[in-house]
């Protein structure tokens, strides 16, 4: 989280900090000028035990709201921001078929449409890596265990593309090479493996067009929008597990042909250290969508909007607590407000002697913004 109110943090600090300078600046400025003003003050915070712990206490809580408003809001935030890093993955824009386009025919992404991506981007300085995926609904059934998952996500990559992309990744952390995948072997994310109960080595029957074709399981990979559905990985609001096979295994499964379902495009560096180079990317590859030359295909995410989005809910539950903790806090200033009054009413007699013997009013003033201080800072240690 780097904004509160549209305001950035930093700015808040930054006043914050100048406000803290001012104060500790007067109280230093009385001590030089009149150190026995200070003395009494903190005598009299050390003297009235009962009320001094009132104070602080009610300065705590109001510290401890806003500092627990501060850390739930960036957990909150921090959750929702990993779940995006971990579902795009190295996927940094995701490109589908563009059906406005008059010259967009059949289903899907051709061939020639991803030969000419590429082609574009292999001049980008900031891209690394692109793949092509087919993707399908389709029954996946664990015979052993007669357990099944009738949409089950089906992914078609092309190995040498997605081997650039470092997605295939088992939930231990070990990336697992997409040219291990053959005719007979595929790959399934977590969540599949749990709903259906099969592991690596065991054997996986898929059904489609109405045929049964069996697989084994080579290797249990992390879910991400590349191998599995996730909300933020499509249109669809449920998440499901998925089973990643060669483009070729599954436009035979499926009879889809050469058809592609999406384009991947990542971004040189990891998963977290590109979001400032996505923005250029986009908008360079959507100028060159607009000609005539160009296949027809249009952004549909990017990793840096996800982001945006997730940080906006984590700032947006700050916020809320926030609002609640000010209450809080504007209790607290009127309990200080109020203690300060009740002392200067209990002690009319010790000022009115003060005076006598020559003191001013402001340096009874003095004598009092020296105690508060006090209690803010021993307030703020506890809070």
């Amino acid at each position: 989280m780097t904004e509160l109110f549209g305001i950035p943090l930093v700015n808040f600090m930054a006043g914050g900090l100048i406000l803290m300078g001012v104060a500790f600046a007067v109280v230093g400025w009385i001590a030089w000028k009149n150190p026995l003003l200070v003395r009494m003050g903190l005598r009299n915070a050390a003297r009235r035990k009962a009320q001094t712990t009132l104070i602080v206490i009610g300065l705590m809580l109001s510290t401890l709201i806003i500092s627990a408003a501060f850390a739930t809001g960036d957990t909150v935030g921090y959750s929702i921001t990993n779940a995006v890093y971990q579902n795009f993955a190295q996927a940094d824009l995701i490109l589908v078929r563009n059906a406005d386009r008059a010259r967009s025919t059949g289903e899907g992404i051709s061939p020639a449409d991803v030969a000419a991506l590429k082609a574009f981007l292999a001049q980008d300085g900031d891209v690394d890596g692109v793949a092509g995926i087919v993707r399908e609904r389709v029954p996946a059934l664990n015979a052993e265990r007669r357990l099944s998952e009738p949409r089950a996500f089906l992914a078609g990559i092309d190995a040498a593309d997605m081997a650039a992309l470092h997605s295939l990744v088992t939930p231990g952390g070990v990336e697992v090479s997409p040219s291990a995948l053959d005719k007979t072997g595929v790959f399934i994310s977590d969540r599949l493996s749990k709903d259906i109960g099969i592991a690596k080595g065991g054997t996986l029957t898929v059904f489609a067009n109405n045929q049964p074709s069996t697989f084994t399981v080579l290797e249990v990979v992390q879910d991400n929008a590349l191998t599995s559905r996730t909300p933020l990985g499509g249109p669809e609001p449920q998440p499901s597990g998925g089973i990643v096979a060669t483009r070729e295994v599954v436009s035979t499964l499926t009879g889809k042909g050469d058809q592609y379902s999406l384009l991947v495009i990542s971004a040189k560096g990891g998963v977290r250290d590109t979001l400032g180079a996505v923005p250029g990317i986009e908008s360079r590859l959507k100028e060159w969508l607009k000609t005539d030359s160009a296949p027809a295909l249009r952004v549909v995410a990017t990793k840096e909007q996800a982001v945006a989005v997730a940080e906006l809910v984590g700032s947006i539950f700050v916020t809320f607590f926030l609002v609640f903790g000010l209450f809080s806090i504007a209790a607290g200033i009127m309990l200080i407000f109020l203690t300060f009054v009740m002392l200067a009413a209990e002690r009319r007699s010790e000022m009115g002697m003060a005076r006598a013997i020559g003191m001013k009013r402001s340096h009874l003033t003095q004598s009092f913004i020296a105690e508060g201080m006090a209690y803010n800072v021993g307030a703020a240690r506890v809070g």
